[in-house]
Order: C-alpha cells, then sequence, then structure tokens
C-alpha cells in the first residue's frame, strides 16, 4: 500500500505583487499541492488543490541551502507547471524551509520507488 506523506510547507519564487505558498503531500495515488495565491499576502484570496500522478513527473530534486533548501519539480507536460500561479520554464522551483529537509527527502523516495514499481 502506498505510503502518505504530508504537510510540508513551500513557497514559490515572487509572482509580482502577489505571494504564493501553500503545502505539498503525498497522498496514496496523488502528490498533492494546496496552493494559496494572495495580493500582498492578505487581500484577493485564492485557494487551488492541484492533483500530479507522480508518473507523470519526469524528475524532482532537492537542492540544499542554509536556511531555505529550493524543490524543483519537472513534469513530463507543463500541464502542473501552467496550473500553478506565475510562470515558469520547464521547472517548479519551490522554497522549503530547511527543517523539512527530512520529509522533502522521504517524499521523493517515495516518488522515485512508486516510479519503480509501475516500470515493473
Amino acid at each position: 500500500m502506498p505510503r502518505t506523506i504530508s504537510g510540508i510547507p513551500f513557497q514559490l519564487p515572487d509572482v509580482g505583487l502577489r505571494e504564493v505558498s501553500g503545502r505539498l503531500y503525498l497522498d496514496e495515488d496523488f502528490l498533492v499541492f494546496d496552493v494559496e495565491d494572495a495580493l500582498a499576502g492578505e487581500f484577493d484570496k485564492e485557494v487551488h488543490v492541484i492533483k500530479v500522478d507522480p508518473a507523470a513527473l519526469d524528475a524532482i530534486r532537492l537542492e540544499r541551502g542554509l536556511v531555505r533548501d529550493r524543490l524543483f519539480i519537472r513534469p513530463r507536460k507543463s500541464d502542473l507547471l501552467t496550473a500553478m500561479p506565475g510562470k515558469y520554464g520547464v521547472e517548479l522551483p519551490l522554497k522549503i524551509w530547511r527543517k523539512h529537509r527530512q520529509t522533502v527527502l522521504e517524499l521523493i523516495e517515495e516518488i522515485a520507488r512508486r516510479g519503480r514499481e509501475e516500470a515493473a
């Protein structure tokens, strides 16, 4: 049975005056992004729930930083990139506090494990 990984808070790079943050988690079937998009962090809030099949990801990698890490998610198709607030090239860069590093590494490993199972 697939493992559930929950609650990794993230922020997206600045999108003009809008601040985009949320939580990333892995449920039984999907990588889920709960995204909150707000003007100056307080006004005109929009909430999005975006679900992605882990098999739809081309790559996922973590770059470690002193205070914050960056999790780069590269989808096979641009659906995820267009669903997220802002504009992104080929990867979605999530800023994540270092204290969540272990949970992020577990998430990456679980996605890789699911990929291996599907290939077998």
